[in-house]
């Protein structure tokens, strides 16, 4: 489907943080938060990244899920 844009000549950005956690199921049975990896250069990627660009943010906070009890 993607290859239908390729006459608008789109960009890929990868948004990334400095530090913080991120939701994520890293396995079939454990979902939550998980750390940032260490942080990444930001701004135009090589040619051969899978992204043109990335954002780097300052910090990632996870949300609480929807229908999960809010903690005291």
């Amino acid at each position: 489907m993607t290859a239908l844009l390729r006459d608008l000549a789109p960009l890929s950005i990868d948004i990334a943080a400095k530090r913080g956690e991120f939701w994520a199921c890293l396995d079939e049975d454990a979902c939550g938060p998980a750390p940032v990896a260490s942080p990444r250069e930001g701004g135009r990627q090589p040619d051969d990244a899978p992204f043109d660009y990335r954002l780097v943010l300052p910090a990632f906070t996870p949300i609480r899920q929807v229908g999960d009890a809010l903690e005291n």
